[in-house]
Order: structure tokens, then C-alpha cells, then sequence
């Protein structure tokens, strides 16, 4: 099926439930990240979202937040596209809008991109907005890490919390339960794969923007000697940090993370 064009996507049919008023036609991201570079903006998003998670006490560990990271990381092309504070491609559905507008007396802000139809999307897809980085995190988390307790063993994404509190293959659990589309949720495996290689990369990205150093993603001399300048313990077997010189180094330097992009 060929791409729609711009004016298919702008003048295709739109859900009766959600208000036309309130829908996010412009780009939001802030003009100061949007002139970044690839890698300058990626490493900015990484440490914008691990100081969301960590300075707002949403996960409990440096690892739950790179997990957590590295699924937004996917779902944005490395911090490069977003709109409307929406880091996870999180779907409209006819259930949330009424009861945001009923709550809030006015019609939930959202906007239309092109689907994934490979995925099993629909050529045209309606996405939820939201007023900040910070409360689409911590929306995100309730909704699909949700802790034990909070749901029902029934609940869609109760497995995908229980393995995400517990230590672990959350992210298979949550291709498992859809989130990703039909396609993935009956071959989870590929995306499984890129998941944790997304995640070992953003951690080297996080050890070089807290070092001082350009964040490449590309842990060489230069990346090691800065951390051995910051008594730092390299693995030996790697040669990136160990996991509890990178947890120390996360630690100390999530105070300082960006509180806005």
C-alpha cells in the first residue's frame, strides 16, 4: 500500500469522539532541541528521560530506567520524532477521550500520523498528546509497567509489570500483549533483540554525556580513560563499565540531568 499524501493524512475521516478543536497540528518539539544534531539530541533526550524517571522516584534503579529509556528511545527514533510530548506512540481510544473531556471540560488534545501498516497498523493513526515530557512518563509507567497490585491479574498489561518490577523479560511480555502491534505480538523476537541492543547503546551514550565527552555511542579510549580519571572499574571482558561503576556514575549525575528539553 503507497504512503498517503500529505493532504490524504490531513483530510482523512476523524473518530466522532475526538474533537477537531483540540486536535496538534504543529511539530512541539522545542526549537532549541529541534536544531540539535542526531547524536547531540539523542544524548539530551536519554538524560532528560532517565532524570523524569529517577529524580521523580518512577522506577527504582539506574537498570529500570535505561529499560524504560530504551523503549522510548525506539518509539522515537533516538529522541528525533515526537510530537505532542508523546515519547511511546501511545494510541487514542474512544474510552480515554470521553473520559478526558469529561474530567476536563474540554476535548483531549491529539494528532494523526502515518501508521505502521507493516505492523499491523491502519494507514492513518490517531495518537494522544500530552503537556509534557514528564507527565507522558509518568502516565506511561502506570499504564504499561503498571506495579502489582494496582491491576487486575486480568488487566492486558499485568504480566508486562510483574516481569518489569521483578527483574525481568518485561519487554518481551509487553510485545506479547499487542503494545507493539499484531505482527511483533506473534514474533517477538527481533524486536526483542533490537530492545536490548538500543538499551546497551544508550547506556554508553548516558556514561559519555555524564563523563563530558561527545556522546557517540562509541565507548573507545577516549571513553575509557575518562573513566578511569573518575575512578571508575571497567569490565574487563567489555571494557565498558562495570554495572555498578556505571549505577554510581548515573547516580551522581542524574541531579544534573536537563528538566527540560
Amino acid at each position: 500500500m503507497p504512503e498517503l499524501t500529505d493532504a490524504e493524512l490531513a483530510n482523512h475521516p476523524v473518530p466522532s469522539w475526538l474533537d477537531l478543536s483540540t486536535e496538534i497540528k504543529t511539530p512541539g518539539q522545542p526549537e532549541a532541541y529541534k536544531k540539535l544534531g542526531n547524536n547531540p539530541k539523542a544524548a539530551r533526550f536519554i538524560a532528560y528521560c532517565m532524570g523524569q524517571l529517577l529524580n521523580n522516584g518512577l522506577v527504582d534503579t539506574p537498570e529500570q530506567a535505561f529499560e524504560v529509556v530504551g523503549n522510548l528511545i525506539a518509539e522515537t527514533g533516538w529522541g528525533r520524532s515526537w510530537n505532542g510530548w508523546n515519547f511511546g506512540g501511545w494510541k487514542c481510544v474512544e474510552a480515554w477521550a470521553k473520559a478526558y473531556k469529561k474530567k476536563n471540560g474540554v476535548g483531549a488534545p491529539w494528532f494523526r500520523a502515518r501508521g505502521h501498516v507493516k505492523s499491523g497498523d491502519t494507514p492513518v493513526v490517531f495518537y494522544r498528546g500530552f503537556s509534557s515530557g514528564s507527565e507522558f512518563i509518568e502516565q506511561w509507567i502506570a499504564k504499561f509497567v503498571p506495579v502489582e497490585g494496582t491491576v487486575a491479574p486480568t488487566e492486558r498489561y499485568y504480566k508486562t509489570g510483574k516481569a518489569f518490577w521483578a527483574g525481568g523479560d518485561w519487554f518481551r511480555e509487553l510485545c506479547l500483549s499487542g503494545y507493539k502491534g499484531a505482527v511483533t505480538q506473534k514474533a517477538p523476537d527481533k524486536s526483542v533483540q533490537a530492545h536490548v541492543a538500543i538499551v546497551k547503546r544508550a547506556k554508553v551514550m548516558y556514561a559519555q554525556w555524564s563523563l563530558g565527552l561527545t556522546a557517540d555511542g562509541m565507548w573507545g579510549k577516549q571513553s575509557k580513560e575518562a573513566a578511569k580519571q573518575r575512578m571508575l572499574t571497567l569490565d574487563p571482558v567489555t571494557g565498558f563499565l562495570t554495572a555498578g561503576s556505571l549505577e554510581q556514575l548515573v547516580l551522581n549525575s542524574v541531579r544534573q540531568t536537563p528538566t527540560q528539553l
